[in-house]
């Protein structure tokens, strides 16, 4: 990724890393995704948070974003309604702490943030009426 990165940067692009919850069970004592953070270059490789496949994953995105922080310049805003969920969840029914979450983000104004839900209790026009309702009234 760092090589990639490094090419990518010569055509005045960006080379990003976006998590999925495989990405967090640990191996052999390590988390996968944390290596890979670890070991990419940040002038040269972004992260995207997805929030939703974190908390899947069995880890508090709120971890990551203390962590890594700056590191991330792309969102998927997505609940799970547990840690370790196969599933997620609409925004606010879920673990995810948002108010906390989006108030770490630093110059957030200048971030990509994208509200994603994969699996929907109805339709999923009414899903997205109901995640946009939450997030328009959050105040962090």
């Amino acid at each position: 990724m760092n090589e990639a990165g490094k090419l990518a940067r010569t055509h005045d692009l960006w080379i990003a890393f976006h998590d999925e919850p495989y990405d967090f069970p640990p191996i052999d004592g390590m988390v996968p995704y944390e290596v890979l953070v670890d070991r990419t270059d940040p002038a040269v490789v972004r992260l995207q948070l997805d929030t939703g496949n974190a908390a899947m994953g069995g880890r508090d995105p709120l971890d990551y974003m203390k962590k890594y922080g700056s590191r991330y310049w792309l969102f998927h805003i997505k609940d799970a309604p547990r840690l370790g969920s196969p599933t997620d969840a609409e925004l606010g029914k879920g673990v995810v702490d948002f108010r906390r979450l989006l108030g770490m983000i630093d110059h957030i104004d200048d971030k990509f943030l994208y509200v994603e839900q994969e699996t929907y209790p109805g339709a999923p026009l009414d899903s997205a009426r109901r995640d946009f309702d939450y997030i328009s009234k959050l105040e962090f």
